[in-house]
């Protein structure tokens, strides 16, 4: 599960650097990417990010939904049992607990559902970006090869 986590960040990564590595400099020096790079990886980015918050929440597991709050935590009457029952893999539970806040409101709160919906529909919609590469993508040089590969 982290696996896909790891793909994910590094692939949108590689298609910053691709980007960056296809640059040139305009007409008023203004640096400028590879506007190709971008818009695939952005695909790619919006793509896979409802599969990746899925990823995160079942890494999180029960945690999500079992979030008590401080004020359960610092509960004369409950307080040391959720301290001696909650701790996770190098955290105290009080640890777990904010990082279980932190990831819910990253993945699951209404921010979390609007960042989403940012995110997929920011600048141009999916299917106007692929319009954008179909028409933009040189293909010739790829008919070429494969009319060639079958004798054509």
């Amino acid at each position: 599960m982290l696996a896909e986590i790891i793909e994910y960040n590094r692939t949108l990564e590689a298609f910053v650097i691709a980007a960056e590595a296809g640059s040139f400099v305009n007409e008023s020096g203004v640096m400028v990417p590879d506007v190709m790079m971008l818009t695939t990886g952005r695909l790619y980015g919006i793509r896979c990010y409802p599969h990746i918050i899925h990823v995160l929440q079942e890494m999180c597991g029960q945690g999500l939904v079992m979030r008590f709050g401080k004020a359960a935590f610092e509960n004369p009457e409950i307080g040391h049992h959720l301290l001696e029952l909650l701790p996770g893999r190098g955290v105290t539970g009080m640890q777990k607990e904010h990082l279980m806040n932190f990831i819910w409101d990253l993945t699951s709160s209404s921010l979390a559902g609007r960042v989403a919906l940012f995110e997929n529909v920011n600048a141009s919609p999916a299917p106007r970006m692929r319009e954008r590469l179909v028409n933009e993508f040189n293909r010739s040089h790829l008919v070429k090869k494969a009319r060639e590969a079958a004798g054509l």
